[in-house]
């Protein structure tokens, strides 16, 4: 693994360019037989995903940042369940591609904003009901750095 955090930044992006298709279809997989695989051995993401949900509404959450989220799954259906403003960023253009196309056929592409950036370099100033990252801490190299960087811009939760 490298120590340089801007060359891991380089090796988690081009991972992620190369597997949008792979990535999204985790999400949304093609057969009957992976959905019940995903259901039972990958109950987490959804569970996370859930939680996040709960959250919003256990605090009253508006508006949401969702870190590292690749395809935006989980933002854009964050916005069909009701929260009124959501922003994920990316390091991996394709993967911001892929959100906006997903937002726009969902019907929600006027709540979703979606930044391609390294979110360690996200300028803080902007604040967010609800900060989130499902899936982010397995990729990044000095996780209390990236966790202190989204308690920035964390309003209530």
């Amino acid at each position: 693994m490298p120590t340089d955090s801007s060359e891991h930044a380089a090796k988690v992006r081009t991972f992620f360019d190369r597997r949008v298709e792979a990535y999204d279809a985790f999400y949304d997989p093609p057969s009957p037989l992976l959905r019940a695989f995903n259901r039972v051995f990958r109950k987490a993401v959804a569970l996370r995903r859930d939680r996040m949900l709960e959250l919003a509404r256990q605090h009253g959450c508006r508006t949401v940042l969702d870190v590292g989220g690749g395809s935006r799954r989980n933002t854009v259906w964050l916005a069909r369940q009701g929260v009124e403003r959501l922003v994920g960023v990316d390091i991996s253009a394709p993967m911001i591609e892929q959100a906006t196309e997903l937002a726009r056929r969902a019907g929600v592409a006027d709540r979703c904003e979606f930044r391609h950036l390294d979110f360690i370099h996200l300028p803080r100033g902007e604040r967010y009901d609800l900060v989130g990252a499902v899936g982010l801490f397995d990729y990044v190299l000095d996780a209390g750095s990236v966790l202190a960087h989204m308690a920035s811009f964390a309003e209530k939760v």
